[in-house]
């Protein structure tokens, strides 16, 4: 390993990789990976709001379903006293809530994805 000559005035920024060119000069490249390393601390703030993100979307897919639910039991209800009209009604509401429930699931599948490792392994460091 070389000896250090001269200390030099360069500040030195996240997220670059710092060399002497043919020419002797201090040169930097910016590099792909690496740059965006986060701290334990950073780590922990976020797997807290995935936790908090994922049981908020938890709580409002159950209530979905506990609509759902409740409307089914107001059809069969319907059915027992042969309220053909009410439960056409009912049905067309079923529909409805299901497909805004579909469509909500489908825009908050990415957040209940499984955390990555490499996050839990920074939280715990």
């Amino acid at each position: 390993m070389g000896e250090r000559i001269v200390e030099t005035p360069i500040k030195r920024e996240k997220g670059y990789l710092y060399y002497i060119d043919k020419e002797g000069y201090v040169a930097r490249a910016k590099m792909k990976h690496g740059a965006n390393k986060i701290t334990p601390e950073q780590a922990r703030e976020k797997l807290s709001k995935l936790e908090k993100e994922r049981t908020r979307i938890k709580k409002e897919k159950a209530e979905y379903r506990e609509k759902i639910n409740k409307l089914k039991d107001k059809q069969r209800s319907a059915i027992r006293r042969k309220n053909w009209e009410e439960c056409k009604q009912i049905s067309v509401e079923i529909a409805n809530i299901e497909t805004e429930y579909k469509q909500y699931c489908s825009k908050k599948a990415n957040r209940l994805r499984p955390i990555s490792k490499t996050l839990k392994e920074r939280a715990n460091q």
